[in-house]
């Protein structure tokens, strides 16, 4: 297979005012793995936040050919516990900040790790040979992403080189998003399985440059995007929702802006989105091409208005048990509603309602979990727990999950997600529903649209519904 790391031009990380080259990450990543060598790893854990010294340990691990576990950094110390009491990793990389925890966390382990502290390496090896970073074979395993899914304690789900390859190469030749010219911002914790890939390891994979934001504020991402001219931002659903919120406000405190908003909405064109907003579009840098989004369902008016705005955002599917991306959307082919269509290389059906899925993608399992892997895992099928179905151009609508499905005691199934989803698009004023079965009735609740009622001039919301 294709190095995962290697010697090439340009700039593969940026963090502060801190700026490596590929050769440079390429020493880095070899001094730790040089390092790591005298404890012989199978299973590597990394707790700790963002940092240079994260991605470094990463492919210091690869290179010993250990199977990384990254930890998410608010994790308590019985959640690192149990997840190095199932994995049993030889050694587990922290940061000061994490260390008391962690200290914490394997003082009851009858195997405990070695536990290496970042900031308490005062030394690393000099390189003896600085190599490039590539696994012996495609179908050993990378990393184990601990996740919860639906029920029960926490799986980790075990991802091999081919697994991640297959979205990789994916996104970097089938659909050509991550470029050696892109500039992708690290922003996103990456023990996520999407942060990990999207902002990580296909962005050194395809030569780009990796901008690692020194926090989550507003300020951070905003200066990020200024000053290191990123092109592809990676976020979740909530990070789109509140950018969009900051903006939308400014908006309507302003009645040429809010015409002028009006008019764009209504002739529907990017390129003059872009000359109407361009302010706004400076304000993110200026060079910002696409928004990425995963980890959950894009909110429509979210995604409307940063249309209107002239944004493209482009939606995806999957998770962690598909490496994660199932279903993505094209540059250029966006259906707001839609998370797009099938991976290249993935195939996907409806069976029953539910969502399932195929490919080089799919998980090799769940770690020590054969009968759980059993379970989501039937004929090389993965089932997802999402409802949906696939229209004739091949895009993909999720409609809810199985398990949320509510069973009236006189034998009807509601998929609530259809009723949230036709009171949000055929009653003005509601920005989000839920609804839930109480006494055997169904009852929503409603969260209003702000502006709507601004707007409107409606002072008292349950009057108005």
């Amino acid at each position: 297979m294709d190095k995962l790391l290697k010697r090439r031009d340009g700039e593969a990380l940026i963090y502060k005012d801190k700026h490596y080259s590929y050769d440079d990450l390429l020493k880095h990543a070899n001094a730790y793995g040089q390092y790591l060598e005298q404890y012989r790893p199978e299973k590597v854990m990394i707790f700790s936040e963002n940092r240079p010294e994260w991605i470094f340990a990463f492919y210091g691990s690869w290179l010993n050919q250990a199977t990384v576990i990254p930890a998410d950094p608010m994790s308590a110390a019985s959640d690192i516990s149990y997840m190095a009491a199932d994995s049993e990793p030889e050694v587990l990389f922290c940061s000061a900040e994490k260390k008391a925890i962690t200290q914490e966390a394997i003082h009851q382990l009858s195997n405990p790790p070695e536990v290496v502290v970042f900031d308490e390496i005062h030394s690393l090896p000099e390189p003896v040979e600085v190599k490039e970073v590539e696994p012996v074979s495609d179908d050993d395993s990378a990393v184990i992403i601990y996740t919860s899914g639906t029920t029960g304690k926490p799986k980790g789900v075990v991802l091999s080189y081919r697994n991640l390859k297959s979205n990789m190469d994916a996104v970097s030749f089938q659909i050509p998003i991550f470029k050696p010219s892109e500039r992708v911002m690290i922003l996103l914790p990456l023990h996520h399985i999407f942060p990990l890939m999207g902002s990580m390891i296909v962005v050194m994979y395809s030569g780009a440059t990796a901008v690692m934001a020194p926090g989550m504020t507003n300020e951070h991402i905003i200066n990020t995007l200024q000053n290191h001219k990123v092109t592809i931002l990676i976020g979740v659903p909530r990070l789109y929702s509140m950018m969009r919120s900051g903006i939308m406000s400014k908006i309507r405190a302003s009645t040429a802006a809010s015409k002028m908003f009006s008019l764009a909405k209504a002739l529907n064109s990017s390129k003059l989105s872009k000359i109407l907003f361009n302010t706004i579009h400076k304000k993110f840098g200026g060079n910002l091409k696409y928004m990425i989004s995963g980890g959950a369902a894009l909110d429509k008016e979210v995604a409307k208005d940063f249309k209107t705005l002239g944004f493209e955002m482009l939606d995806g599917y999957g998770m962690t048990e598909a490496s994660p991306i199932i279903t993505f959307t094209r540059p250029g082919k966006w259906k707001i509603g839609s998370p797009g269509q099938a991976m290249p290389g993935v195939q996907i059906a409806v069976r029953d309602g539910e969502i399932v899925a195929k490919g080089e993608n799919v998980m090799k399992g769940y770690y020590n979990r054969p009968e759980e892997t059993a379970e989501v895992l039937q004929d090389e099928w993965l089932y997802t727990g999402d409802l949906g179905y696939v229209d004739e151009k091949g895009y993909l609508w999720i409609n809810g999950r199985k398990k949320d499905i509510i069973v009236l005691s006189n034998g009807k199934n509601i998929n609530p997600a259809h009723l949230e989803s036709d009171l949000e698009e055929k009653l003005e004023g509601v920005a989000e529903t839920a609804v839930i079965s109480k006494n055997d009735r169904l009852h929503a609740i409603i969260r209003p649209d702000e502006g709507f009622l601004h707007e409107n001039n409606i002072s008292d919301a349950t009057d108005y519904f």
